[in-house]
C-alpha cells in the first residue's frame, strides 16, 4: 500500500494591539518539501519524520514566543493605563482611558487562548515548561481584570469589600460543603457500625439462648445420672441383704429339717437320699423366690 504523508499546521491570526494599527495575518505551515508522492515506491524513514516534527515543534515555540512578547508589552501598557486612570475623576477622559482598557483586555484574552492552543500542540518533552508560563499570565490577567473591576466600580473601598466578600462566601461556601460531605459520611459509618453491633447483639443473643438450653440439657442428664446410680447402689446393697436373708432362710429350713431327720433317725422309714433332695428342692425354692422379688426391683429402676 502506498500513501503520502502531508502535514498541514494552521495556525490562528498573528496577535496585534489595535492602538498600535498591527494588522492580523494568518499563516499556514504545510511540509510539503517532506511530503512523499503517493505514486513514488518509497515510505519516508524515520529521521525524515523526526527531522518534520522538529520543524513543526519551531515553528510553534516561535509562535508562542511572539504571542508571548506581544502580551507582556500589552500587560504593561495596561497595567500603566489603570494606575493613571484611577487617578482621574470622573468624566470624559476617564471613560475613553476605560475603554481602551477594556479592549486591551479583550487582547489579552484573545493571546492567552492563542499561546494555550500553541502550547498544547507541542512535544511532551517542552510543553510542561510553556504551560508553566502560560498559568503565570493568566493569573496576571486575572490581577489586571481585578483591577479593572476596582476603577470601573468607582468606589475602590466598596469593590475591595465586595471582592473580599465574595472571596468569604467562596470560602464558606466550600468549608460548609466539605463539612457537610464529612458529616455524611460520618453519620453512614455511624450507621453501619449500628447495624454491626445490632446484628452482634443479635447473635450473642441466640448464643446465649443455645448455651442456656445445652445446660439444661446437661443438668438434666447429670442429674437422671446420679439418680440411676444411686438406685444401682441400691440395688445393689438389696441384692446383698436379699441374698443373706435367702441364706439364713435356707440354712434354719435344713436345720430344721435335719433336728426332724435326727429325732426320726432310729425309725426305718428315714432315708437319706430323701433328706438330699428336700434341702436341694428347698433352696431351689428359695432362689427362685429371691431372684423374682430381685428381678422386679430392676424393672421398676428402669422405668424410673
Amino acid at each position: 500500500m502506498r500513501f503520502g504523508f502531508l502535514f498541514p499546521v494552521f495556525l490562528g491570526q498573528q496577535p496585534t494591539d489595535k492602538a498600535e494599527g498591527v494588522s492580523h495575518k494568518s499563516q499556514e505551515i504545510s511540509i510539503s518539501k517532506f511530503a512523499v508522492n503517493p505514486f513514488c515506491g518509497h515510505l519516508p524513514s524515520l529521521n525524515q519524520l523526526s527531522s518534520q516534527f522538529q520543524i513543526i515543534s519551531e515553528q510553534l515555540i516561535t509562535f508562542f514566543e511572539g504571542y508571548e512578547r506581544q502580551y507582556c508589552e500589552l500587560s504593561a501598557n495596561l497595567s500603566r493605563k489603570c494606575n493613571s486612570t484611577s487617578l482621574l475623576p470622573d468624566g470624559v477622559e476617564k471613560n475613553a482611558k476605560v475603554n481602551e482598557v477594556k479592549s486591551g483586555l479583550d487582547d489579552c484574552d484573545v493571546l492567552i487562548r492563542k499561546m494555550d492552543l500553541e502550547a498544547r500542540s507541542l512535544q511532551p518533552s517542552v510543553k510542561a515548561m510553556f504551560l508553566a508560563k502560560l498559568r503565570e499570565y493568566k493569573s496576571d490577567l486575572n490581577k489586571l481584570k481585578r483591577e479593572f473591576k476596582r476603577i470601573t466600580s468607582g468606589d475602590v473601598s466598596h469593590a475591595s469589600r465586595e471582592e473580599l466578600l465574595e472571596a468569604g462566601m467562596a470560602d464558606a461556601h466550600s468549608v460548609s460543603t466539605d463539612q457537610r460531605e464529612r458529616l455524611t459520611m460520618s453519620v453512614e459509618r455511624l450507621n453501619q457500625s449500628s447495624d454491626r453491633i445490632k446484628e452482634s447483639r443479635r447473635a450473642m443473643l441466640e448464643t446465649e439462648e443455645l448455651v442456656s438450653q445445652f445446660l439444661k440439657i446437661c443438668i438434666n442428664s447429670a442429674r437422671r445420672s446420679c439418680m440411676l446410680i444411686n438406685k444401682m447402689i441400691a440395688i445393689d446393697k438389696s441384692k446383698k441383704v436379699l441374698s443373706s436373708m435367702s441364706r439364713r432362710m435356707t440354712r434354719k429350713q435344713v436345720d430344721r429339717w435335719r433336728t426332724r431327720t435326727n429325732a426320726h433317725a432310729s425309725s426305718s422309714e428315714f432315708k437319706p437320699s430323701k433328706f438330699k433332695v428336700l434341702v436341694k428342692a428347698i433352696t431351689t425354692q428359695n432362689k427362685a423366690h429371691w431372684a423374682s422379688i430381685i428381678s422386679s426391683a430392676g424393672r421398676g429402676c428402669r422405668l424410673v
